[in-house]
């Protein structure tokens, strides 16, 4: 039963998401002198969309060599499905939800005694933290 409901709610998010994917892309359409490409396409660099502009990003991440200094393990992580809205309050500020859903790490070293004390196994798993941050350019790069 609540594994139904999980599969139902996770259902209804990738709706929200894809719905949310589709109006942006009709409404960035629609705008004259639109970027040439989708602002989710640029990762490692932080670009903050139209004012009034809703941003809709569904993707997965894979990270080849992680480290958790903390629990004392190193790996491999594969966050799927990842999810990220973002809103351009301004041109120097936005609002963000970000939540990469699902996480899962494979070790391939743990330390003797971690920090922690907790040993991880072989393969660790665990639902994803939702983030809600509002950003803020405090100093915009000047060749932008």
């Amino acid at each position: 039963m609540a594994r139904a409901l999980a599969l139902r709610s996770l259902g209804s998010a990738a709706v929200v998401v894809a719905v949310l994917c589709w109006t942006g892309a009709a409404v960035a359409d629609d705008q004259a002198g639109a970027a040439p490409h989708h602002i989710g396409y640029h990762t490692g660099t932080l670009q903050f969309p139209s004012p009034g502009v809703l941003v809709a990003s569904l993707g997965a991440e894979y990270l080849p060599s992680v480290s958790n200094d903390l629990a004392g393990v190193q790996g491999e992580i594969l966050r799927a499905p990842t999810m990220e809205l973002q809103l351009g309050l301004s041109e120097h500020a936005m609002f963000e939800v970000t939540w990469p859903a699902f996480n899962r790490l494979r070790v391939h070293l743990n330390q003797d005694q971690p920090p922690l004390r907790r040993r991880v196994g072989p393969v660790s798993t665990d639902w994803g933290d939702v983030t809600i941050p509002t950003l803020l350019c405090l100093h915009p790069d000047p060749g932008l």
